[in-house]
């Protein structure tokens, strides 16, 4: 596009997803807002067409990564309340009766069934990306390929992890009062009870988990925003401070 069919507009901030919610929201917008200006009356030109094309799958990928970023942001803070009683508990070498655990357990699940949705979206998403023509090496970041591959491989373990959790919360009879005394009372004097600690251990695997999915999945996400950033300073004229 010559500069007689340009705007230019200044974006300011940081497309960081530290700290608050990713600025890609706002790139999106301004994009948008961008295009509603510069679309020609008529007569639209193959070349315009090919960038609202473009900027439509970019769009489409920033926002899948901020749906997983959400997702994950959402396991993280019901997955907090389920470890946070048991981390305690296990420090202290007692147990959570098994009612207690399901009613910590239940809101998680919940939320790993959501996140499953969006991370089998954004896999079909970054395929039909990496097969557009808009794949090259000025616009893609040259590690992106195996970051997907390695934010599923997160994603899927974290699906897996959730499910033994839930299998050993669920496969286990819940204790008589007066047996869980009685194991309460073994593991004050040192025997473990291996339900609790198969839970325990769980639990801290799943924690670890959580924690790299979320790091990889935000480095894809901040990527998206700052490709999308990249091809709309290039098409539109839109410039950063």
């Amino acid at each position: 596009m010559g500069e007689s069919d340009t705007s230019t507009i200044d974006v300011g901030g940081s497309l960081s997803t530290g700290g608050g919610d990713v600025a890609g929201r706002d790139v999106i917008n301004i994009v948008l807002n961008t295009i509603e200006q510069q679309m020609p009356k008529s007569n639209v030109s193959r070349e315009f067409k090919n960038t609202l094309i473009t900027l439509e799958i970019l769009i489409e990928t920033l926002k899948a990564w901020k749906e997983v970023h959400n997702a994950l942001d959402e396991i993280r803070s019901k997955f907090d309340q389920f470890k946070l009683p048991i981390a305690s508990a296990t420090y202290r070498r007692q147990m959570l009766p098994h009612k207690s655990v399901k009613l910590y357990w239940r809101p998680v699940l919940g939320k790993v069934e959501h996140f499953e949705n969006r991370i089998h979206e954004v896999v079909e998403i970054e395929k039909k990306f990496s097969k557009s023509k808009i794949y090259d090496k000025q616009l893609v970041y040259t590690d992106r390929e195996n970051d997907v591959v390695e934010c599923r491989k997160k994603g899927f373990l974290l699906i897996d992890l959730s499910k033994n959790v839930e299998s050993v919360i669920v496969s286990t009879s819940p204790m008589s009062q007066q047996k869980y005394l009685i194991e309460s009372m073994k593991m004050k004097i040192g025997f473990d009870n291996f339900w609790w600690m198969n839970l325990s251990n769980l639990a801290d695997e799943l924690d670890n988990n959580i924690t790299e999915a979320m790091y990889i999945s935000d480095k894809l996400l901040r990527e998206s925003a700052e490709m999308l950033y990249k091809f709309s300073q290039r098409q539109l004229a839109i410039k950063g401070k």
